[in-house]
């Protein structure tokens, strides 16, 4: 998303829109069927066509017709199927879950995933040779669990370890003392040395945080 987006609070095209000759993806004109296709909050198109409805689309960066000017962009046309003497139509489902992904590195197991994409479309006569229609639709159906890490507050009282850990710290993870290159006393920062605002906001923390399980 660009600047221009992000003032503008449009969100829900972010990183779905492009740039053409160094203008911004909010500069592009879009239509649908010859009728204008823009949304002028998030920028990019306002109705999005299924791919199964598309009959053809083109995308004009230079030198376009006078007919598709307004903007300093590309223009993108997309005309949609029709109907025909025939009734005709498909229907789709575009699935997708977590038995083909990869495992999150902070989790235990894939984050469940269950995502379906579907639709339909369909067109036919309503007089021979003279009038005819055409239908679309399409819905989607998110079903996941995100993960994120847990970040746990700082020791109490300047230790590496709660005061009653069963387990000490390694010596890998010793204080040391800035000043002098060698271990605080007892692995515990010198009661003058820490901050009287940190010891009052750690108060707003419990003891122990137990890490998540899922």
């Amino acid at each position: 998303m660009t600047a221009g987006l992000g003032e503008a609070g449009g969100i829900a095209r972010s990183g779905q829109a492009y740039a053409v000759n160094g203008q911004r993806p909010e500069s592009n004109n879009y239509l649908l069927d010859g009728a204008s296709n823009v949304d002028s909050v998030n920028g990019g198109y306002a109705l999005r066509t299924p791919v199964d409805a598309v009959n053809e689309f083109r995308i004009l960066t230079l030198n376009a017709p006078a007919e598709y000017g307004d903007t300093s962009g590309a223009t993108t046309s997309v005309v949609t199927k029709s109907g025909s003497n025939y009734l005709h139509g498909d229907v789709y489902d575009f699935f997708r879950n977590d038995a083909m992904d990869a495992r999150n590195f902070f989790a235990a197991e894939t984050e469940p995933l269950h995502r379906n994409q579907y639709g339909a479309t369909v067109g036919g006569p309503i007089r021979k040779d003279k009038d005819f229609f055409f239908l679309y639709y399409e819905g989607s159906a998110i079903r996941r669990v995100r993960r994120r890490p847990l970040s746990c507050p700082p020791p109490r009282s300047g230790r590496e370890t709660s005061p009653d850990s069963p387990t000490p710290p390694p010596a890998a993870r010793s204080l040391i003392n800035e000043f002098t290159g060698q271990p605080f006393p007892g692995n515990q920062i010198a009661p003058y040395m820490q901050s009287p605002i940190a010891l009052l906001a750690e108060k707003l923390y419990p003891l122990r945080i137990s890490a998540p399980t899922y």
